[in-house]
């Protein structure tokens, strides 16, 4: 799958653009943040479903942004959560460490917590990752 990055950056998919268009130009990873990379992830996924009109998988997002797996695969997860496991996003981007976010997401996914619940608990989370 050989596809344009340049090309992706100038298709016009919202505000997701922005933060490709960050990723690849600045190419600073170990900064991003968890919405930056989930939203990153996001963006590809709709460019790539759209441009090849097939399933996309986590190899082909890492292939196609030059990530690792494990950066990719822990975003296709935390997406997941939010998406489908009523996993509050503001809570999981409110934790400064992709690391972090996603053990907080597996740790709250399938507990019947609310919005504000989940979103006390992500401050402690973060509050914990920062010591």
């Amino acid at each position: 799958m050989e596809l344009s990055k340049k090309f992706f950056c100038q298709q016009n998919i919202g505000k997701s653009t922005i933060c490709l268009s960050f990723c690849f130009c600045k190419n600073n990873l170990t900064t991003l943040s968890v919405a930056v990379i989930d939203e990153t992830v996001r963006a590809t996924i709709k460019f790539l479903n759209a441009s090849i009109e097939k399933h996309i998988g986590i190899s082909e997002v890492c292939e196609f942004l030059g990530w690792g797996i494990n950066r990719v695969q822990s975003s296709f997860a935390r997406i997941n959560a939010i998406e489908h496991s009523g996993i509050d996003k503001k809570a999981v981007e409110s934790i400064p460490t992709a690391k972090a976010a996603t053990a907080f997401t597996s740790a709250v996914k399938g507990k019947d917590l609310t919005t504000g619940q989940q979103r006390r608990d992500a401050k402690y989370h973060a509050v914990l990752v920062n010591k």
